[in-house]
């Protein structure tokens, strides 16, 4: 798993913070994004929304068959303020990472979609190469209202933080598996 900070994250000593997909044919490979871009389909944006990450995980998913799972998480604000972006409240910030699982396995179910939620927003959206076997969603956690959201909208569970075993526990009785 590799993070996608545009600073690394906790520690200067790290020095670098890449941004990758993918490494071989043998590893699972993933990325801890957070889908709360603004909705502007930019390139570089730093957090893009659902839309695009859906369309990059599913080509990731048909380029490592098998290999590959998408990490997703409310996100830290070590992206955001170096672009000088607004930064939501983190109960924001699991609403919108909520909303973003639901557009992006909506598009994962092929065809033309829309989608009016309270933070996005589709018109005629689709992803047109989509893999046989759809890769699952993990998602990120550091507190119990993320962990137990994890368990609704997630495939697993990525828990870095020092309550790992507490949230695990609330994943697992809020019905997660993974």
């Amino acid at each position: 798993m590799i993070s996608d900070h545009y600073h690394p994250p906790w520690t200067s000593r790290q020095g670098a913070e890449p941004v990758c997909l993918g490494r071989d044919r043998r590893h699972l490979a993933g990325d801890g994004g957070s889908p709360t871009g603004d909705g502007r389909h930019l390139p570089d944006d730093p957090d893009p929304p659902p839309g695009i990450i859906a369309q990059a995980a599913a080509t990731a998913a048909i380029m490592m068959p098998g290999r590959f799972a998408l990490g997703l998480g409310s996100g830290e604000n070590l992206n955001e303020h170096v672009f000088g972006s607004h930064w939501p409240p983190a109960p924001v910030r699991i609403e919108m990472l909520e909303e973003a699982v639901e557009v992006i396995r909506l598009l994962w179910k092929g065809g033309m979609q829309d989608y009016y939620g309270a933070f996005y927003t589709l018109e005629n959206a689709q992803v047109f190469s989509l893999p046989e076997d759809l890769p699952p969603i993990y998602i990120a956690s550091e507190g119990p209202i993320s962990a137990s959201m994890a368990a609704r909208v997630g495939d697993g569970f990525i828990n870095p933080g020092s309550n790992a075993e507490k949230n695990l526990i609330i994943f697992r009785d809020s019905g997660g598996r993974r």
